[in-house]
């Protein structure tokens, strides 16, 4: 034991002197100075603490230039003659106190003095303050250990949080301070403040694990802390310096946990914000809406399309010269590679092999890796659609190419998604590119886009797509990309690649037939391994003549099941080849893929006869016309005395042509095979004088489909679908619910069947529709309420005004006798309108008790409809005869222009808040609000395509927009005042646009415009004041205007720009022209508050309509020119008989004047603007 103490004091002792050595080389400091003339004092106070009933230790006075005193009383605490306020009192409230309330109390006093200048004083001086600092020191200790039981808690963390501000408290009431001990516990403790920051305001999720580790090791060391002071009792002086070590490295182990905890908590949050980032990104990708269908990897995830790669040994040399053309990386190679052929030759094939290959390469040493691709189809909406094919390439690019994924990122135009393709090249493709170069000049790779079957896109589109292509290639640089691109031998497409060089140019139907039919030999004999050697396989092979959809059906057809034997596959094969097909019409020669799908029919239907045959039949036909891909059950249901089990035998019987999915969804294997049914000259043929008639009546077949979709909306269709206990709440409040209900009562084929019964109305000069129209009329009685009930829970309502609209028009087509039956169904279209577009669609309930309780139309449907809710709310006291609104859509700052799109879906509107906004015309809800002009917006039109805007604003300007996007495509500038009208020609191709009165500042002009490029084409002079008003004939070839001097100069010639006649007759200034449709009548309102209306060719007023009380403001002719709308500052919209000028109807609803004033193209509806 003594040797123990003699050995610590031995350390103490050396330990001091290092301390003496240090104190003396340390540079004097304010408080140490001799010349320090004020004085300081710190009182340190700590209780005895719980443990301890005696005294910490000895103490003993020291001397020195000032006055240190130490007092230890028992009975009160010290108290300093000259303590001030500010001094610390290290009690504070977690410090206890024994019973006999004893403290200690140590006073450090610098007092002002006389310096000495003797050195043996000031060495004596500077002994004497070390001394003293390895005093408080020991103090410090002494003190931090009294006080930790009082910190003591379950949790580490508060515990050294706790600890750490006593150790603060304890350094601020000794002053300044060198000591080793003092000073690291200092920085350990402020550290763990910084961690208490972070409790406080939360631990990051990343930074839980890192909390976690803190915690356990805060909780050893506090441990080791505690049962340190616990054996504090009694300890003497010299003790206290192995306390100190203990202290020291227990703090140390706590200072290196809390940095670690900062690194990780660091790096966590750095990782966290980089994933957020990730995310972000990712998210504005999804914002592109990919295609997933028309990428190759689908049939790997058996998604939809089964496609497969060049059986080895075939294409070869067509291949060879394919990626020869990819890895020329020279500026002499094309851009482009075009494969074209006759249907069935084998492109779609070649593309997913050149896909396939490219693909894997990525993850060798070549330099060409596929960027992306998109192989189109007509199985589905997304793969025929042209605008889908630069978006889904933009999404494939940016996970092969980070450069330019960042440049996209950056450009942020992901809104492009919905603009045309020439557009969406510029922002997706070439902006991106182009500003990703520098970056990607490190990559020594060649991205590959590999764009297949471009002759299957809707209509004309993947001719105008490649020409925006080849046009982009032309103009831009897009070095380090290069287009393969395949399609059918268009007459179009191949006008479009007159220009391509010889190497960028592959006609499969030039393919030299030996090197076709070696192909061919190779990929029958590799799927057809058990016939090879037979010469039935050799005549087969004769057959394909190098046609390869022929030798890949016939091995469909010979594998129907992979239990066949080779016996009945060399029996099948030589009943193929036995056959000979003559087609009913002598004019059609027959094609090799034709003989092949007649024994296909004929192997199917063949054994069966009158009504079975006719079920079968009509299954087939299901699966090639409806709306969207279904299953068979779907299909099954919709075809009458079927069943599912009939429809599953069809499909397998013709599995060498059709397939189904994953998800049950029915597809064909080529496009050529629904081209085969429905053509008579090609599926109705003989065998011998057997005539077999297998072709599809496309019309007749959808007139039953149509027939079939109202028997099962009949037999589905009820009240309350959703079952729906009340209607205090909104659909949204109870979804999941709502959605188990809506699936479990509404079925797979009643859903398609209210979705898509519009799509089966046949040409009414093809077929006999009277069943199909006694079936709607019926319908109208009241299933149509169901029917908008189940639309609205299967979130589909902004479908069911265009829906009955479609109709409605059908229905007009199949005569005269049927007017009424349109008169109906217009009155369902304004009241689903009226319903889908107010807050009561919230609510499916409110359908009945709100909608149908309000509906002010006063006919026999409405009548009949309500007599079937004898319980909904009637209202006594309305309007009576004057006519309220459908909708009303509130656009916040006055509204000032509006106009219909060509099918009614949506509508446009111009306000006071320099606003274009776009409109859902079913539900009100806003699509898009276009941005750019900078005072009010005047006037606004759709083109008559319904994909652009006009408009023209106070800013002078006119701009035009992408209706989809809402994206600015050209900003027109000349005028040199506010414009105050604009309108499309009929065609889209050149605007027309000119000024009205607003704060007298008008130019007085009327110019024309090129829509496509913004160059001005005329500028029209003559009106002496402002123009108000213009207006395009229907033939484009004429322009009327009306102007604040009183006069329409209508009749310009919108070629030449000469005046051609002047109209007069308005006594005041002219605020709205128009002219119908046909071009024969021009309408005209005025402040006069007259609507006229002219004769275009000589000027003569026809008539005068006299009703408004005010200005008029807006006028314009229904569709079919029968009937005038106009809207006035009388707050009133009224509707005129356009031949006799009588006014048919009166509408009130807006609360302010009437600015502008529109009908639907079909005239089934009119939007008014308001003021209010």
């Amino acid at each position: 034991m003594a040797d123990q103490i003699s050995s610590t004091a031995k350390k103490w002792k050396k330990k001091g002197r290092k301390l003496f050595r240090d104190l003396i080389k340390r540079p004097k400091s304010a408080n140490d100075s001799a010349h320090q003339s004020d004085s300081t004092r710190v009182s340190v106070s700590s209780a005895s603490g719980a443990h301890h009933g005696t005294d910490a230790g000895n103490t003993e006075p020291m001397a020195s230039s000032g006055s240190a005193i130490l007092n230890n009383n028992p009975t009160a605490p010290f108290q300093s003659e000259r303590r001030s306020s500010s001094d610390p009192d290290l009690l504070g409230s977690a410090v206890g106190q024994d019973e006999d309330n004893r403290e200690d109390s140590l006073t450090l006093t610098h007092g002002a003095g006389p310096v000495s200048t003797n050195p043996q004083t000031q060495i004596s001086d500077w002994k004497a303050t070390a001394k003293e600092r390895v005093k408080l020191a020991g103090r410090f200790t002494e003190t931090l250990l009294k006080r930790v039981p009082a910190c003591v808690t379950t949790n580490p963390v508060q515990m050294a949080i706790s600890i750490a501000k006593v150790i603060l408290e304890i350094k601020d009431a000794v002053g300044s301070n060198t000591d080793e001990l003092v000073q690291s516990l200092e920085a350990t403790a402020n550290r763990l403040l910084a961690v208490e920051r972070v409790v406080v305001s939360g631990v990051p999720k990343a930074a839980e694990e890192a909390m976690e580790n803190l915690k356990k090791i805060l909780g050893e060391q506090m441990k080791e802390l505690n049962d340190l002071a616990d054996k504090s009792l009694a300890i003497r002086i010299l003790d206290n310096e192995a306390h100190r070590t203990k202290i020291l490295q227990n703090f140390q182990r706590v200072e290196r946990a809390t940095k670690s905890f900062f690194v990780e908590m660091a790096i966590s949050i750095q990782q966290t914000a980089s994933r957020i980032h990730d995310e972000t990104k990712r998210a504005a990708l999804d914002r592109l809406h990919p295609s997933e269908k028309a990428d190759h990897n689908t049939v790997l995830e058996e998604q939809g399309l089964k496609r497969e790669v060049c059986t080895s040994g075939t294409r070869v040399k067509i291949l060879e010269d394919i990626k020869k053309w990819a890895n020329d990386r020279s500026l002499a190679s094309p851009r482009v590679f075009w494969l074209t052929g006759q249907a069935g030759s084998g492109k779609t094939t070649i593309a997913y092999t050149i896909a396939k290959l490219f693909e894997k390469d990525a993850e060798s040493d070549r330099h060409v890796i596929l960027g992306g691709n998109f192989l189109c189809s007509r199985q589905f909406q997304e793969t025929q659609a042209q605008t889908r094919i630069l978006p889904t390439i933009a999404y494939q690019l940016t996970r092969k190419c980070k450069p330019y994924a960042d440049a996209l990122h950056v450009a942020d135009k992901f809104d492009s998604v919905k603009c045309n393709v020439a557009t969406q090249l510029r922002d997706l493709l070439v902006g991106p590119w182009e500003q990703s170069a520098s970056a990607r000049g490190l990559e020594p790779f060649l991205y590959l886009i590999v764009i297949d079957a471009l002759d299957e896109i809707k209509g004309e589109g993947g001719s105008a797509f490649l020409g925006d292509l080849l046009h982009t290639i032309d103009k831009y640089d897009l070095r380090g990309l290069k287009f393969l691109v395949t399609s059918r031998s268009d007459p179009e497409l191949v006008e479009r690649c007159k220009a391509f060089s010889s190497e960028a140019v592959c006609r499969l139907q030039d393919v030299p037939i030996e090197e076709a039919r070696s192909d061919i030999r190779i990929y029958l004999k590799d799927k057809l391994k058990n016939l090879d050697g037979g010469p039935e396989l050799t005549e087969l092979e004769r057959r394909a003549d190098g046609l390869f959809i022929y030798a890949a059906t016939a091995v469909k057809y010979l594998i129907p099941h992979r239990s066949i034997t080779v016996g009945e596959q060399t029996e099948m094969l030589k009943k193929l080849l036995s056959k000979s097909y003559e087609p009913v019409f002598v004019s059609d020669a027959t094609s090799l893929i034709d003989e092949l799908y007649r024994q296909i029919m004929c192997d199917t239907f063949s054994p069966f006869k009158g009504k079975f045959l006719i079920r079968r039949l009509r299954i087939l036909y299901t699966f090639l016309c409806t709306a969207e891909r279904t299953s068979t059950s779907t299909v099954a249901a919709l075809v009458a005395d079927s069943d599912d089990e009939v429809a599953k035998a069809v499909l397998d019987d013709l599995h060498a042509v059709l397939y189904y999915s994953k998800e049950n969804q029915i597809f064909w294997y080529h496009a050529s095979f629904p081209d085969f049914i429905f053509d008579p000259a090609r599926s109705n043929f003989r065998i011998g004088e057997k005539v077999l008639a297998f072709s599809c009546n496309e019309p007749a077949h959808h007139n039953l489909l149509g027939e079939s979709c109202f028997h099962i909306m009949k037999s589905g269709l009820r009240f309350n679908m959703g079952n729906i206990p009340s209607s205090f709440q909104f659909d949204s409040d109870n979804d999941v619910a709502l959605t188990e209900q809506v699936n479990k009562n509404i079925s797979a084929v009643l859903r398609y069947s209210s979705q898509h019964w519009t799509h089966h109305l046949p040409s009414p000069q093809l077929i006999n529709n009277e069943n199909l129209l006694r079936l709607i009329s019926e319908f109208l009685q009241i299933r149509v309420l169901f029917w908008i009930e189940a639309m609205n829970l299967l979130k589909l309502r902004n479908q069911c005004t265009p829906m009955l609209q479609c109709a409605r028009l059908w229905v007009l087509k199949c005569g005269d006798n049927y007017s009424e039956l349109a008169r109906d169904i217009n009155v369902a279209a304004k009241f689903a309108t009226y319903f889908t577009g107010s807050p009561a669609a919230e609510s499916t309930p409110h359908l009945y008790i709100s909608a149908l309780a309000t509906w002010p139309r006063d006919t026999s449907l409405s009548r009949n409809w309500k007599n079937q809710f004898a319980r909904i709310p009637a209202f006594t006291h309305t309007k009576g005869s004057i006519d309220l609104p459908l909708m009303t859509i509130l656009g916040g700052e006055p509204i000032q222009s509006v106009a219909f799109s060509s099918d009614g879906t949506r509508i446009v509107s111009g306000s006071l808040d320099n606003s274009v906004r776009v409109w859902d015309a079913s539900t009100r809800v806003e699509l898009k609000e276009l941005k750019g002009h900078t005072d009010n917006v005047k006037s606004v039109a759709f083109s008559s395509d319904g994909t652009r805007i006009v408009s023209g604003s106070d800013d002078k300007s006119v701009r035009v927009w992408d209706a989809s996007t809402g994206v600015e495509l050209k900003e027109l500038k000349g005028h040199t005042r506010s414009v105050n009208s604009v309108a499309f020609s009929s065609d889209g191709t050149r605007i027309v646009d000119g000024t009205r009165i607003v704060s007298g500042s008008d130019d007085n002009s009327v110019r024309v415009w090129d829509a496509s490029t913004g160059v001005e084409l005329k500028e029209l002079k003559g009106h002496s004041d402002y123009v108000n008003s213009v207006a395009f004939s229907s033939d484009r070839t004429q322009i009327v205007s009306g102007s604040t001097d009183k006069s329409m100069r209508a009749v310009w010639d919108a070629s030449t720009g000469v005046e051609l006649k002047q109209l007069k007759g308005h006594t005041r200034r002219v605020k709205s022209v128009a002219f119908s449709s046909d071009g024969i009548r021009i309408v005209s309102g005025s402040d006069d508050k007259s609507v006229r209306v002219w004769d275009a060719s000589t000027g003569m007023e026809l008539k005068e309509l006299k009703g408004h009380t005010d200005y008029v403001n807006s006028v314009a002719f229904s569709s079919d020119g029968t009937r005038i709308v106009s809207g006035s500052d009388d707050e009133s919209v009224r509707v005129w008989d356009a031949s006799a000028g009588e006014e048919l109807e009166e509408m009130k609803g807006n609360t302010g004047r009437v600015t502008s004033v529109a009908f639907s193209s079909d005239g089934t509806q009119i939007v008014s603007g308001s003021d209010d």
